[in-house]
């Protein structure tokens, strides 16, 4: 039920974009929008689209992913989940457009029978008798399912055109704001292809780096490929190379730290490596 949960909020975010508008209001930053305005004239009263992308399904998804079957007017008629078969697939991501009543009797029915997976126990039972049409998102997507992916999708915003896919000009993500002073390059430091939030202070050498807020990087530290999250300090003369630290995570003068590309050293929040 935990799980079922997660979707219905997720679809509970998609149909809060879908509320009629008052008069004058700007139309939603949604890449679903036509998804909106079609629920609007069925009255919210099916569920509509399910969203999906075309790709492989790799080795970490394979016991955590959605293939979807279409017809050729691009209705969903089966839902494989844990799909193994190689090849392009059309993978679920996890994102649907459905009407408030609808998905509300839906909900009410599975507990009544005590379905607890949205996709395999309520959705994929239902295709029968449901409309449900499958639609293709090929914007900026990230499958996160593990270490290894989490560091590489992360080092990806690093790629020309990750960031600007990501946070669109015409699509905005709002969040807290969290002001802090610019990033502070002291003499010395040598900085490349590198993503630094404010409040970081760079002493050393940051290469291919994603440091997030408040990071620190000592005098004659060399830090490449790592993902280093908030207010961790590395000291002086220490050295990273693939290595993802949680935040407030404190590396010693000296320390020689270095993972592989495709299995990450990860140090957990607040460790002290001295």
């Amino acid at each position: 039920m935990r799980s079922m949960i997660k979707y219905c909020c997720t679809m509970a975010f998609l149909l809060s974009l879908a509320l009629p508008q008052p008069a004058g209001a700007s139309e939603a930053n949604s890449p679903f929008s036509h998804s909106v305005e079609l629920q609007l004239g069925s009255f919210f009263g099916s569920m509509d689209e399910l969203v999906y992308e075309k790709g492989q399904i790799l080795d970490g998804m394979q016991r955590d992913n959605v293939a979807l079957c279409l017809d050729e007017t691009g209705r969903v008629t089966e839902m494989r989940i844990n799909e193994y078969k190689k090849g392009e697939q059309n993978l679920g991501l996890n994102v649907y457009v459905a009407g408030r009543a609808f998905l509300i009797a839906l909900v009410r029915e599975a507990m009544v029978r005590g379905d607890k997976r949205f996709e395999e126990d309520v959705l994929s039972r239902s295709l029968a008798v449901m409309k449900v049409h499958g639609y293709e998102f090929t914007g900026y997507r990230a499958r996160i399912y593990d270490m290894h992916s989490y560091f590489r999708e992360s080092l990806r915003l690093l790629e020309p055109g990750s960031v600007e896919g990501l946070f669109p000009p015409d699509m905005p993500v709002y969040t807290k704001v969290r002001d802090e002073a610019p990033v502070r390059y002291a003499i010395g430091a040598h900085v490349v292809e590198s993503l630094v939030a404010d409040g970081c202070i760079i002493e050393g050498e940051v290469e291919r780096c994603v440091l997030f807020r408040g990071v620190r990087v000592g005098k004659g530290a060399r830090i490449k490929n790592c993902v280093v999250m908030q207010g961790s300090v590395i000291g002086d003369g220490a050295s990273m190379e693939n290595v993802i630290t949680d935040k407030d995570v404190r590396v010693g003068a000296d320390q020689r730290l270095r993972g592989a590309a495709n299995f990450p050293v990860y140090i957990a929040k607040g460790s002290r490596v001295l």
